[in-house]
């Protein structure tokens, strides 16, 4: 059996504690709340990605159209808060991409809505 001479190797115990991956100072409040409303590439890289991972989806583009027409259909309802649910369902219901139709819930998100100031 190997012993080692100062006991336990400290890998060995950071393993069994789960530490292995964590970070070792946990960043302030302020800049996980500053990374929450701006991604750390930007909204440019991010709407990239957003852009690649739709090109790339594992699907028909039949079942990629169903689950995009589920998200968009669910943001024309009044149902804030549950457009994402919604979405879920009706893809699932029509054999559609789920994660085309999340991705399409953010067509009519109100954020994104067009406001008329004079009405």
């Amino acid at each position: 059996m190997l012993r080692f001479p100062h006991g336990v190797p400290s890998w060995q115990t950071e393993a069994a504690r789960g530490q292995v991956f964590r970070r070792r100072d946990r960043p302030a409040f302020a800049l996980r709340a500053a990374r929450a409303l701006w991604p750390r590439g930007g909204w440019h890289r991010a709407f990239l990605y957003i852009r690649h991972r739709v090109r790339r989806l594992p699907d028909t583009p039949e079942k990629i159209a169903r689950g995009i027409w589920a998200g968009v259909f669910t943001t024309f309802t009044p149902f804030y808060g549950l457009h994402f649910i919604l979405s879920l369902i009706l893809a699932r219901l029509m054999n559609g991409n789920i994660l085309a139709a999340l991705l399409a819930t953010f067509f009519g998100n109100p954020l994104t809505y067009v406001s008329h100031p004079g009405r």
